[in-house]
């Protein structure tokens, strides 16, 4: 799934209204991406030194200095860790503060990305259960790939993104919070465009 679903999705679960629950709200937006921060590290890295796209997707994101941060950032058993952390402190220890709080937010987001990301990854899927194993699950379904029914994966995610995009309008009214919806919108057409033009 592109990345803005996963923070549309976990905001949409996760989110609350109010400024009492902003704490907990950034957690939710950064947690649903941070799987996928490492990839756009390497995407900015690429353009600063003018690397050809192709060798962008066709090796560094297969080439293992880049792979062990990015199966690292998609950790099921990371993310497993730091949930339970954050539940000891919140529920054992009693300690309902921020850095439980934030803890709980960032990694359910997290793992719910997670949970999305790993049917939907072919040959280009992550090692989700890394550090113990770096295995992969290959899907027969790729979120992108027309060969492995992306084009139909495709429009059910668009579906899913407007809908998420609606719900998340209705709860918040913040003008800026809105703007990041039509935003998120957009890249729907945006990154296929993008993608179009550079490999045609």
């Amino acid at each position: 799934m592109n990345t803005q679903t996963h923070i549309l999705m976990a905001c949409a679960f996760f989110s609350k209204p109010g400024k009492e629950n902003q704490q907990r709200n950034w957690a939710v937006f950064c947690g649903a991406l941070i799987p996928d921060v490492v990839i756009f590290i390497m995407f900015g890295w690429s353009k600063l030194i003018a690397a050809p796209e192709h060798e962008v997707w066709s090796k560094w994101y297969y080439d293992s200095a880049w792979t062990l941060w990015i199966d690292a950032a998609n950790s099921i058993p990371l993310f497993l860790t730091t949930l339970g952390l954050g539940l000891i402190v919140f529920y054992g220890l009693k300690i309902r503060n921020a850095l439980s709080i934030i803890l709980i937010a960032a990694s359910c987001a997290a793992l719910l990305h997670l949970a999305f990301d790993l049917p939907v990854h072919v040959d280009d899927g992550h090692a989700h259960f890394w550090p113990f194993t770096h295995w992969r699950y290959i899907s027969t379904i790729s979120y992108w790939d027309s060969n492995h029914y992306g084009h139909i994966v495709s429009i059910i995610e668009l579906i899913a993104g407007l809908f998420l995009c609606a719900i998340l309008w209705r709860r918040f009214s913040a003008t800026w919070i809105r703007s990041l919806l039509v935003l998120c919108m957009i890249s729907y057409l945006i990154v296929p465009l993008y993608f179009f033009i550079q490999f045609g």
